[in-house]
């Protein structure tokens, strides 16, 4: 599920109707959203990372 599909269906949920069930399924979708969000910052320090001249030299600061 893309991010915008998710914005999309938490606003058009009903707040009149909430209930427990339906608070778990926004709490999913909104997890996944952040662990996408995550992933994708991650993916672009390791490509930054890996164009570096020397890329060990910053893996062994990190440690």
């Amino acid at each position: 599920m893309k991010k915008q599909e998710i914005l999309e269906k938490i606003q058009k949920f009903p707040i009149s109707n909430f209930k427990y069930s339906d608070a778990q399924v926004i709490l999913r979708l909104v997890t996944i959203l952040a662990a996408c969000h995550l992933s994708g910052k991650i993916n672009r320090v390791l490509k930054r990372i890996q164009k570096m001249e020397h890329p060990e030299e910053f893996i062994n600061i990190l440690k």
